[in-house]
């Protein structure tokens, strides 16, 4: 039953079974009940027994198991605490996951395009705006073989050259990449920043690359009158 409890607790569509064998195993004892929106409300213990349909988080109402016993009052005591860690448990993960989806949506809104490296090259995220960019410039990023590329050797080889370096731990560098129709797409490579509680062993460093389109500000004649002294002669 626990393991059932704490498998909803990362899979909310789990709720209504683990519920349904929790409020039957309590018996007539308290109960904790978790409403919609994941508010813990206390439950009179009449209205919660094995034949209780339970309404839980993240599915339809499910009937309580009819084979489950009822646990004695320590039982269901240790039951309540494990009821309420998972209530907490659920909602420090689902503000997690708000933030998280909050951050995906402005980075995706972003003029800036992120790619992530592995140590060994492999690509392990690229987002919409870095594909956008990679594309306008024919830079390929290789998800199956690994591997960054361009349609100039040179330039491949350069970026290469910053790519290897900040794996293994400098400062990598930038590059300007041009497409057919003109745009210029800015390329930066550096090390990802290794969390504060690892230690440096002298492995290879995962890399990031930041692209970002470069647009030529209009230029107003008026303010390059004022600047250089110019006049209509």
């Amino acid at each position: 039953m626990l393991t059932a409890l704490y498998d909803a607790v990362l899979d909310p569509a789990l709720w209504p079974d683990a519920w349904a064998q929790a409020t039957a195993a309590g018996g007539s004892a308290p109960m904790v009940v978790v409403a919609d929106g994941g508010t813990p409300l206390p439950l009179a213990a009449s209205g919660w027994n094995r034949h209780t349909v339970v309404t839980g988080m993240g599915g339809p109402p499910r009937p309580a198991p009819a084979e489950a016993g009822a646990l004695d009052r320590s039982g269901t005591i240790r039951l309540n605490q494990h009821l309420r860690r998972a209530i907490r448990l659920r909602a420090r993960l689902a503000a997690a996951q708000t933030v998280q989806a909050a951050s995906a949506a402005a980075l995706q809104a972003a003029d800036t395009g992120v790619v992530l490296l592995s140590s060994g090259g492999r690509l392990m995220h690229a987002d919409a705006t870095a594909l956008r960019l990679s594309g306008s410039v024919g830079l390929q990023l290789h998800a199956r073989s690994g591997g960054v590329t361009t349609p100039d050797p040179a330039a491949t080889n350069y970026l290469h050259t910053l790519l290897h370096d900040a794996a293994a731990g400098g400062s990598g560098g930038d590059m300007l990449m041009r497409g057919a129709d003109g745009s210029a797409v800015a390329v930066a490579v550096c090390p990802l920043p290794r969390p504060e509680t690892e230690a440096p062993n002298g492995s290879a460093t995962p890399v990031m690359l930041t692209l970002r389109r470069l647009v030529q500000a209009p230029v107003c004649p008026r303010r390059l009158s004022a600047l250089f002294g110019l006049t209509r002669a």
